[in-house]
């Protein structure tokens, strides 16, 4: 009976607890961007991390012209800048959204200077973002033509 028991445990100890997931919001406007702009675009972004994989779901509305870049940015406190961590590719639109995900185990899915800042790996790169984002140091922005460096952003907040 002991032995089952100390089996029962081992077993209990072997099994890895699933990862929880956290989410991360921002409400995107042009007077939160760096150098901010008069906009009236805005939009909800949201980022999910559970163990590699980071969902992504952002929509916009109202933007000068069409969105033709994005990105989620890391690390850098409110109102500074940070390096592009994760590409997003929105639909070239002034209103929109985008939903989806990236496996944060993959090289692949990082900026070439965010990976290159953070050891050139997949794993210090997503200990980089993982990281930053618990501190309140990421965040969304959509760029257009007449924003080229951003038109409207939101930090990411738990």
């Amino acid at each position: 009976m002991k032995t089952i028991f100390i089996l029962a445990i081992a077993t209990v100890l072997a099994v890895p607890a699933s990862a929880a997931t956290v989410k991360y919001t921002a409400a995107m406007t042009g007077p939160k961007e760096s150098t901010p702009t008069d906009s009236k675009g805005t939009g909800p972004g949201s980022v999910s991390i559970n163990g590699n994989e980071l969902s992504v779901s952002v929509s916009w509305k109202d933007l000068t012209g069409p969105a033709v870049a994005g990105h989620i940015h890391c690390c850098a406190e409110p109102g500074s800048d940070g390096p592009p961590a994760i590409m997003l590719m929105p639909k070239a639109a002034a209103s929109g959204s985008l939903e989806m995900k990236v496996d944060l185990s993959k090289a692949g899915s990082y900026g070439a200077d965010f990976l290159k800042e953070h050891g050139g790996t997949a794993a210090g790169a997503q200990k980089a973002l993982v990281d930053g984002l618990a501190a309140g140091e990421g965040y969304i922005n959509l760029h257009t033509a007449k924003y080229p460096p951003g038109e409207i952003r939101g930090q990411l907040k738990d």
